[in-house]
């Protein structure tokens, strides 16, 4: 069987998904009822769905009144008990496997797979491939290459005897998908526990010995970026010593069959969308929706539009920034910010995700967002309540306000004493002159934005904002100390736009 057909019969089982997905765009609220229900009768007997009577709930009403909205912390006794083996914790499924991220400002959580998570998760591929097929041209004419999250350790078992990791990304598909995996390249679980350059390198070998590589999926663009500067440091090792390429070719050249890149284009990563857009060519990038180890949120299935909230998958609530109500889906205004908060089927209900979004259409009646930020992400040293999401607000800002040649931007925390702290705006890797003076100027504006910040120094507890710049050799030893340090997995890495206090970097002054 060609690598054409075995996508077109992959798709064709995904059929019956795609189009209840498809037909529902104009009516997702009775879905999303109708998707509350069927969980609390699956979750209905399990521990902890006695302790919260879900059998006697009747309304989504009820539903929000009876059961708590929760973080990891407040199911971590829950997950201790499923890592020793007990059966029916939080729902009345066998654990599979368990999948441990990475926070950023956080230990390590297990996340449960049973049966009907891995399924949400395959009714989310649905639309989103089949969307793929139809927009991109021969797409699927050659093998893909996925890169999921690649793991930072070998599989582990709990006390329970549960397996943490998996060990290979296709338990992610279908049974169909898992048959033609053999047309598909996954990260390969042999190499993720080799030094940085040599995964890179046996990566790359295997992708480029396939020349009709069609599509790449990964997470992070930093992730692809890497990847392209380990092509570009051993060309003649993984290209090959006859090729007629020169090392600055671009990656369309390079791979002339490549028709698609699917990753982050939002929050944190899009400060590296112009770099990436220069090392690949004319190659599209897809904004990859918002998926975590615990949900899927959004998935793309239009050029012109942003991603589309996965209403099939899961049940789904949403914290308005703004006035702290929880509402559904049906209620979002388009221009407001919110978290979500997810009902899925491993037993998590009313989970913060901590994730946030931003509304901003609708495809039909069913909401577009794309992710700004993380709600953790913040730093409060005397009461600013600085935001990642605020930083990167004003990052982007900059970027469209002044030009400047940077390999990319963040704000860090500075001290000169005891008790005395500044914020810093690092500039990574500058190649030309700019006004140092007007760009403060600007920046400390943009920061003053928020009244607490402006407090802080206006009470003399912060410094004014200063500017500073390190080489991109001392940006990426930054970002692997800080990714060794959170256990941070390479398919997760998002680098920061505000990084934490403690983090000990080598500054060079202007």
């Amino acid at each position: 069987m060609n690598t054409t057909w075995a996508y077109y019969l992959w798709l064709k089982s995904l059929k019956k998904e795609n189009d209840f997905f498809i037909n529902n765009l104009n009516n997702p609220n009775k879905i999303q009822e109708q998707k509350l229900f069927d969980y609390l009768n699956l979750f209905k007997n399990s521990n902890y769905g006695v302790k919260h009577s879900l059998s006697k709930i009747a309304t989504v009403q009820e539903f929000q009144k009876e059961v708590p909205i929760v973080d990891y912390e407040d199911l971590s006794t829950y997950i201790s008990c499923i890592s020793r083996g007990d059966n029916n914790v939080l729902a009345n499924e066998k654990v599979l496997f368990f999948e441990e991220t990475s926070g950023t400002q956080s230990d390590s959580k297990l996340i449960p797979y049973n049966r009907s998570l891995l399924k949400e998760f395959n009714t989310a591929l649905a639309p989103w491939m089949h969307a793929v097929f139809k927009l991109y041209e021969n797409v699927f004419s050659g093998k893909s290459y996925w890169t999921i999250s690649p793991p930072n350790k070998p599989i582990w078992r709990t006390e329970g005897g549960i397996a943490v990791g998996i060990d290979n990304d296709s338990r992610y598909l279908s049974w169909a998908g898992r048959v033609l995996s053999k047309h598909m390249i996954f990260s390969s679980r042999k190499n993720h526990f080799v030094e940085k350059t040599a995964f890179f390198i046996a990566e790359l070998k295997e992708i480029i010995n396939y020349q009709k590589i069609g599509f790449i999926s990964s997470w992070s663009p930093s992730f692809l970026l890497m990847m392209d500067e380990i092509l570009r440091e051993h060309w003649t090792s993984i290209v090959s010593k006859t090729s007629n390429l020169s090392t600055d070719a671009t990656w369309d050249k390079i791979f002339p069959n490549l028709k698609l890149i699917s990753c982050w284009t939002h929050g944190s990563s899009q400060v590296f969308q112009n770099k990436l857009n220069t090392v690949i060519g004319d190659i599209p990038i897809q904004s990859k929706g918002l998926l975590s180890s615990e949900g899927v949120v959004s998935i793309p299935i239009s050029k012109e539009k942003d991603p589309v909230l996965s209403f099939t998958s899961h049940f789904f609530e949403f914290e308005c920034q703004l006035s702290k109500d929880v509402i559904l889906c049906k209620d979002l205004v388009v221009g407001n910010k919110y978290e979500v908060i997810l009902t899925t089927g491993n037993g998590f209900l009313r989970y913060r995700t901590k994730d946030i979004v931003l509304i901003t259409g609708k495809i039909m009646q069913t909401p577009t967002m794309i992710f700004v930020g993380r709600k953790s992400l913040n730093s409060d040293i005397v009461g600013e309540k600085l935001t990642e999401l605020h930083c990167v607000e004003i990052i982007d800002e900059l970027s469209r306000n002044f030009e400047i040649d940077i390999y990319t931007a963040y704000f860090s925390v500075g001290f000169i004493k005891k008790n005395k702290y500044f914020y810093k705006l690092v500039l990574v890797d500058p190649k030309t002159s700019f006004d140092k003076d007007k760009i403060l100027k600007f920046v400390e504006l943009k920061l003053r934005s928020n009244p607490y910040y402006e407090q802080a120094i206006l009470m003399g507890q912060l410094e004014d904002l200063k500017i500073e710049a390190l080489s991109k050799d001392q940006y990426v030893q930054i970002l692997e100390n800080y990714y060794e340090e959170k256990n941070i997995k390479a398919g997760d890495r998002k680098p920061p736009v505000l990084f934490p206090l403690k983090l000990k970097d080598v500054i060079i002054e202007l």
